[in-house]
């Protein structure tokens, strides 16, 4: 019997293959693999990663690494630039050495090392490049050189290498198309590196990549992890862009709860709990549409007049990453 609608599951054997399938990647070149966990938030799927491989888990926001530092994971990175004041309470969180930092900026770099003296600790910090994204990381050769050299004379700071995430191409939808941009992007992340053996600054580390440019990456030379996140659940999104060959995994169960018209029903599935910021979900294994029709209702017009209340769909998320955060857990199925 499904449980309570609406809730988020995950396919159990759907999600398997395509954390195998990663791994697999990855293992074939020779890079580490870190799954980004925004995609999840969930102990159970991050265990299942780790069982398969993966070195470690990423994270996006200060809440999902307390989510999965509590569970035991002992090696999380937490990709996005922190604002200052969070650098105490990150400082402090999980156990010594299990929490990577990014940073872009001597002033960050001065600030992360401030909090992490207080907390009596040593805080492993990537330097964050801009590699095209434009999202706050050091635009230029000369500005990563400069934060790396502050993290590497910070006595509470040890510098671990460097990110470039190239989330601006995990939405083109052709392969040749994101291959040229990929080119540019990692010949930014090269450039980045290259300044810094230059100053004798070891970049052990050199992390990028999204599910879209995964493969890309691992057979980057200088690129010696991966970070991919969707992959593991997927959403319709990634389902179109070429050479993304996962299966769908996650899914948003929802019941009629109402009959409007011979082709008409209601579900119990609003804004609330499927994200709509890249396009409406799809309705599984029927020529029917899912419609806002407010915040805990929609509307799916089309072949549904068989459908009685109490009946179960499946809703496709459009971004399984925006649609997780509306759930308090992925369960599995």
């Amino acid at each position: 019997m499904p449980p309570p609608t609406p809730v988020l599951v995950a396919d159990a054997a759907a999600l398997d293959a395509n954390v195998a399938a990663m791994q697999a990647l990855a293992d074939a070149h020779g890079v580490s693999l870190r799954p980004h966990a925004k995609g999840h938030r969930a102990p159970w799927v991050a265990a299942r990663q780790l069982a398969a491989g993966a070195t470690g888990v990423a994270v996006a926001t200060a809440a999902e690494a307390r989510i999965l530092l509590e569970a035991g994971v002992g090696d999380v990175l937490l990709t996005t630039i922190p604002a200052p004041g969070r650098a105490a309470e990150l400082a402090a969180l999980g156990p010594p050495g299990a929490l990577t930092l990014v940073a872009h900026t001597p002033a960050l770099v001065a600030v992360l090392a401030a909090a992490a003296a207080d907390a009596g600790r040593t805080l492993r910090v990537l330097v964050d490049v801009d590699v095209g994204q434009r999202r706050g990381g050091a635009p230029t050769p000369e500005a990563a050189l400069a934060t790396a050299a502050a993290v590497a004379a910070a006595p509470t700071l040890e510098l671990r290498g460097v990110q470039g995430y190239d989330g601006h191409l995990q939405g083109i939808p052709g392969a040749a198309a994101r291959a040229a941009g990929h080119a540019e992007a990692m010949a930014r992340l090269d450039a980045v590196v290259v300044a810094l053996s230059g100053a004798g600054l070891a970049a052990p580390l050199v992390t990028t990549a999204g599910t879209a440019t995964a493969a890309l990456a691992a057979a980057h030379p200088s690129v010696t992890e991966i970070q991919p996140g969707s992959y593991a659940l997927m959403d319709h999104r990634y389902a179109a862009i070429d050479g993304v060959a996962f299966t769908q995994a996650a899914f948003v169960l929802t019941s009629v709860t109402a009959l409007i018209a011979p082709g008409e029903v209601i579900v119990d599935a609003g804004t609330r709990a499927v994200s709509t910021d890249l396009g409406a979900p799809l309705v599984a294994g029927r020529d029917a549409t899912w419609v806002s029709a407010g915040d805990e209702h929609g509307r799916v017009p089309g072949d549904v007049g068989d459908l009685r209340p109490g009946d179960v769909l499946r809703l496709v998320p459009s971004h399984t990453d925006t649609t997780v955060v509306l759930h308090g857990a992925v369960v599995p199925a």
